[in-house]
């Protein structure tokens, strides 16, 4: 760990970088559990503001001549890199809330749909996008074959959530039925 830190690799995800969103995200969660219900649509809007904001002045940091670091790399160490992403996923959570409970009513959200069935989007999506099921196509894709592969990516994943959280109703449906018995007719 420590070797990763000073030595940082792109081969792995560096474990510094990505404590640091362990670290915010359990600061974000305490601070959402304690806003009161009928004050919670306007945390949100600060929290939209907070997060943008904080994008925008991490990026302005990032195009600073100067760097924390002798030798520092945006995308392998940059503090500024963190806070763009930590402000990116702050008002993608107030967007997320105002749409599902500000929005008009809905008898369905994805966002809903994505929360109830989480950990097992990410685990499957994580093993499509960076294990060995289209290693062929890593680093090969256009920006155009990208967005494709991604919006691809969501419908799959969309398509999975509802199977999991509708699994029963999808199995009553597709469980072959028994064939009939022969019975003996009369006479027999």
């Amino acid at each position: 760990l420590v070797r990763a830190y000073f030595f940082p690799s792109y081969n792995y995800f560096g474990f510094f970088p990505w404590a640091a969103f362990l670290a915010f995200g359990m600061v974000a969660g305490s601070v959402i559990r304690t806003v009161k219900a009928e004050e919670m649509s306007r945390a949100m809007l600060w929290t939209l503001t907070i997060g943008i904001g904080l994008a925008l002045a991490a990026h302005q940091l990032s195009n600073m001549p100067y760097s924390l670091y002798a030798k520092s790399d945006f995308w392998l160490n940059s503090p500024a890199m963190i806070l763009i992403k930590l402000g990116v996923v702050l008002a993608l959570l107030a967007v997320a809330y105002l749409w599902v409970n500000l929005g008009a009513a809905q008898k369905w959200s994805l966002f809903r749909q994505f929360g109830t069935t989480s950990l097992l989007v990410y685990w499957v999506h994580i093993e499509l996008v960076y294990g060995r099921w289209f290693g062929i196509w890593k680093q090969a894709l256009s920006v155009g074959q990208v967005l494709i592969y991604t919006a691809v990516l969501i419908a799959l994943m969309a398509a999975l959530s509802l199977a999991r959280t509708r699994w029963k109703s999808i199995w009553a449906v597709l469980k072959p039925t028994p064939l009939p018995q022969p019975r003996r007719a009369s006479g027999d």
